[in-house]
């Protein structure tokens, strides 16, 4: 038995393509591309089934998906083989300035987002970091270490090293 390819749009017009059972499509966006709360898509609408390039040189649209997510944002989903980004970037001289206000904004608010993951990341590890230094230094003045020698394998100056010992032995 074989199957159809459903990343080419004839495939995936004869799947997806009825205007009246969007439930399977509906199901197949959110599943793909694993969308969850707000961002789960709640309804769609196939818009003019055949569209043709509007610039040379672009493929014919034989599926055009207008989806609505939770929130109520609006997209147009297109099956492409080809690199995410390229599509995105020359997809956005189809798009109203509205719709490239609110890519530009989701966009933002999503590397905001990941930047913020990453800081804390790398906070917690940093923070993980100076602690195993300073069970470093402890146990290293329990072992005899001069400041001097502790300083030099920790990599603080004798002050920071005086410090820290000072403050765990006054608590």
């Amino acid at each position: 038995m074989q199957f159809a390819d459903i990343k080419y749009d004839i495939a995936f017009r004869k799947i997806f393509g009825n205007e009246q059972k969007t439930a399977p499509l509906i199901s197949f966006l959110n599943a793909s591309l694993e969308l969850e709360g707000d961002h789960r898509v709640v309804s769609v609408s196939i818009a003019n089934p055949y569209q043709f390039p509007r610039i040379a040189g672009e493929k014919a649209t034989i599926l055009d998906v207008r989806a609505t997510d939770q929130s109520g944002r609006k997209f147009v989903v297109e099956m492409q083989v080809a690199d995410k980004t390229a599509f995105l970037e020359a997809d956005k001289y189809r798009w109203s300035k509205e719709e490239l206000k609110a890519y530009d904004n989701v966009t933002i608010k999503e590397q905001d987002e990941r930047g913020e993951k990453e800081l804390v990341a790398l906070k917690a590890k940093n923070e993980g970091k100076e602690e195993s230094k300073i069970e470093m230094i402890l146990e290293m003045n329990k072992e005899g270490f001069s400041i001097q020698q502790i300083a030099k394998v920790s990599k603080k100056s004798e002050q920071e090293v005086a410090q820290i010992i000072d403050s765990h032995n006054n608590r």
